[in-house]
């Protein structure tokens, strides 16, 4: 493959503080097994690791394949849409496949697998696969279906972002041509695509493993989520309920109500997450003072959790501790003596 030859395929890259990763991602692509050609397009936000000096290890091994590009400033922090601003406008080829530099390719078949399907079926817009979830503990599967097959459009609209693993993504670029600015705009990037991606066409999902998606390491969405701002968190939840608006505007209410049940769900985990894990104070106060027609499509029970939970975190945190450990204790063969049982729950309450 040389430089002159036009790519099939854009593979966008996002790194920011991914050097202990780097390689698995970047070993992940150099090992497709491909009969077109394709090129990586890496995009470093001002890694302060050792991140951009890998990229320019592998742009030196492999230049007909990595195109960089290295920031002086953090473009995220800034509110820039970093995909859409650098990573589409530059991608020359006529389907793009995304993974982030913390997740990585493990099927050296992957893109051939996924590129010939959209190739011989024009009316599918998108595709994707099952994929391996790491956290730093254990690694469990994230299959969605037991077989190759069609997504509905409904399960991609209730699955939000975390439905499909972004690194097993490929669609067409030309999705990208009348990409609404409501899309381009919101704070997540691949749940709005995957929704406009099946209002213009059909998803296939892959059962074959294709990738690996990493969680709650310091770099990861995951657990940045936790450290965001109430300000940032609001703007957050703004700008995913107006694209949810507005796609359900584009799809001519087609799917009403699960556009309606998904805006419900997505405020209620926001909450339930900063209110549990991050534990802010008056978080209830300032989603329903932002959202106060939230309140009237709330159950009974859903109210009375959001009660709970926006008085006593604190509380809830240490309950949750103390059965976490509880359980662990009942299911420990050589923990059965109540005593040990006894102990043990005392002395998760004193180091709450």
């Amino acid at each position: 493959m040389s430089n002159e030859i036009k790519p099939l395929v854009s593979v966008c890259c996002l790194v920011y503080n991914h050097g202990p990763y780097l390689r698995d991602c970047f070993e992940g692509f150099v090992k497709q097994q491909t009969t077109f050609p394709f090129e990586i397009l890496v995009h470093d936000d001002a890694s302060t690791d050792h991140s951009a000096d890998i990229i320019r290890e592998y742009t030196a091994k492999y230049p007909h394949l990595f195109k960089p590009i290295y920031q002086t400033e953090n473009q995220y922090s800034k509110g820039i849409r970093v995909t859409n601003q650098y990573q589409y406008p530059r991608a020359q080829g006529k389907y793009i496949a995304l993974c982030e530099g913390d997740d990585y390719w493990t099927n050296p078949d992957k893109l051939q697998m996924q590129v010939d399907w959209l190739e011989a079926h024009s009316d599918y817009s998108i595709c994707c696969s099952n994929a391996y979830i790491q956290s730093s503990t254990r690694t469990l599967s994230g299959a969605r279906y037991w077989k190759d097959c069609d997504i509905p459009i409904v399960d991609m609209i209730m699955g939000r972002g975390c439905f499909i693993q972004t690194c097993t993504l490929v669609f067409r670029k030309s999705l990208l041509d009348s990409y609404p600015a409501e899309c381009k705009n919101c704070h997540v990037g691949d749940y709005p695509l995957q929704i406009w991606a099946v209002l213009n066409g059909k998803a296939r999902y892959f059962k074959t493993k294709t990738g690996v998606y990493r969680r709650c390491h310091q770099s990861s969405w995951t657990v940045t989520h936790k450290q965001i701002s109430i300000d940032l968190l609001m703007k957050g939840i703004r700008s995913e309920l107006t694209m949810l608006q507005a796609l359900d505007l584009y799809s001519n209410h087609r799917y009403h109500p699960s556009f309606i049940k998904i805006q419900t769900n997505f405020i209620l985990e926001e909450f339930f997450f900063h209110a549990r894990v991050s534990q802010k104070k008056d978080l209830a106060k300032v989603i329903f003072s932002f959202f106060p027609e939230l309140s009237k499509s709330l159950s009974f029970s859903q109210k009375n959790d959001i009660f709970i939970v926006s008085h006593f975190p604190f509380f809830i945190y240490k309950v949750k501790r103390i059965i976490s450990q509880t359980l662990k204790v009942v299911l420990q063969p050589n923990s059965r003596n109540l005593f040990d049982f006894y102990q043990k729950i005392q002395e998760t309450i004193q180091s709450s």
